[in-house]
């Protein structure tokens, strides 16, 4: 499995966190390592994640449909936290 590494800026509401996991559940997506950081009216949130056969780009794409972002950045990490 190939591990990745999500950055989300987003607006600071009920569900948002959902919505972000949701997507990556809905791709296969095994969340390894979670860091959160809010600060009203916004949050930003580290996610290191596998995905087992979905790409990152799809992810990515699919994330944009979540209500509340405002960025998403993706990568593929070298070495995956263990």
């Amino acid at each position: 499995m190939t591990g990745h590494a999500l950055l989300a800026h987003v607006i600071d509401q009920p569900g948002i966190l959902f919505g972000v996991t949701r997507v990556l559940a809905d791709h296969g997506g095994n969340i390894t390592y979670v860091d959160f950081r809010g600060a009203p009216p916004h949050s930003t949130t580290y996610f290191e994640f596998t995905l087992d056969g979905a790409s990152l780009d799809d992810v990515l794409r699919d994330l944009t449909k979540v209500d509340g972002e405002l960025s998403m950045t993706g990568a593929v990490l070298m070495r995956v936290r263990g």
